[in-house]
């Protein structure tokens, strides 16, 4: 029943988390918030606090819990022997979270895999591999369910056949960006969506630097693929760093403006992580049969003649226009003499073959290449 109260309160943003806690401790039960006069209110809020407060009340809050039960989004207060561990002693704690689907599990590790929403290729592939290869070793992975390196990550985790957890910047019934629909209902299914925003609460940009504490709070490790210089990223480095978590970092080119973040972090003596089997090692697993993995890439290439391999060996995981491939052929001691047929036809065969991905008249690596 308290529970039912306790949601009342949460929706009030005007009043911070740690007040709404301190009157908790204060008054005993949310229930005897609710129903406290103007005078004892007083003692914690200001007077628009107090009138917004005992306003709200004759808002329909109650039709709004009702549809938050039916709709199977849990809400649990600070309180709550559920309210996850991890986030009980970080600053500015949520006073209660709502979960759709479900919390991460306590005694399994967990990364936050966080980056740029315009990330590039080469940010596409390591998200998903750092997402898919830590999620089979067992591994939640943790992340804000945006465009870009954070959707990937937690698709990678999804298709691996482990968990995902998005922490949203707006209510768990919300789907934010509209384009992760297929993601936000297979992460409902095999992991969770939660917020500390009440059901139907809009993606306001003021959110979503608020958020990135909860996201780096349930992790035990930060790992960032890409960042600019100036992004909500190193926001959630920030807050990470304050609550004591190891931020790892995904080294790139310095040439590049998406790696200057996470370049920036190395200097200041931030973790580098140069494969999954590093990081599951530094947090004290082992990479389960990373070995035999490498094994059956390898015998993959097998099946590839000469010249598909230094024709692998040409690209890159950034897309390539047809062009630019033939002027690298001019230098290869093997290919130098390839005609535009020829090329055409091995990188169709490597496409066919699963090593080369095709966007018109561009190609780029699947993954990289390194027989």
């Amino acid at each position: 029943m308290d529970e039912k109260y306790a949601f009342y309160l949460s929706g009030f943003e005007n009043i911070t988390n740690r007040k709404k806690e301190e009157m908790f401790q204060a008054f005993g039960s949310a229930m005897s918030i609710y129903n406290a006069g103007e005078k004892k209110l007083s003692i914690f809020l200001n007077s628009a606090q107090i009138d917004s407060f005992l306003a709200g009340k004759n808002a329909g809050w109650e039709k709004k819990y009702e549809n938050m039960m039916n709709q199977n989004i849990r809400f649990i207060p600070f309180y709550d022997k559920e309210y996850p561990y991890r986030l009980r002693h970080i600053e500015d704690k949520p006073f209660g979270i709502f979960v759709k689907g479900r919390l991460p599990r306590e005694h399994k590790k967990s990364v936050a895999i966080i980056g740029a929403r315009d990330c590039s290729e080469y940010g596409r592939f390591v998200a998903e591999d750092f997402g898919s290869k830590l999620a089979a070793a067992g591994i939640s992975v943790i992340s804000g369910m945006a465009r870009g390196v954070d959707g990937i990550a937690m698709r990678g985790a999804l298709k691996a056949g482990g968990e995902a957890f998005g922490v949203l910047g707006c209510g768990v019934d919300v789907c934010y960006p509209g384009s992760n629909r297929s993601l936000y209902e297979e992460t409902q299914r095999r992991g969770g969506i939660i917020s500390e925003y009440i059901p139907g609460t809009a993606p306001l940009a003021l959110h979503f630097p608020k958020r990135n504490r909860i996201i780096s709070g349930l992790a035990d490790v930060v790992l960032v693929v890409e960042a600019r210089v100036k992004s909500g990223t190193l926001i959630t480095v920030d807050m990470a760093l304050e609550q004591g978590k190891d931020v790892y970092v995904i080294p790139g080119r310095i040439t590049d403006s998406l790696s200057e973040g996470c370049n920036g972090l190395i200097l200041q003596g931030c973790g580098v992580a140069l494969n999954p089997e590093q990081l599951l090692r530094d947090l004290g697993m082992d990479p389960n049969n990373s070995g035999n993995q490498q094994n059956a890439k390898e015998g993959n290439y097998k099946q590839l003649s000469l010249e598909q391999l230094e024709m692998l060996s040409l690209l890159s995981l950034d897309l390539q226009a047809l062009p630019q491939i033939m002027d690298k052929l001019k230098d290869n001691t093997y290919l130098k003499n390839f005609t535009l047929p020829q090329t055409m036809e091995t990188l169709i065969e490597l496409v066919i073959a699963g090593f080369v991905k095709n966007e018109g008249s561009y190609f780029g690596l699947l993954q990289p290449f390194s027989h």
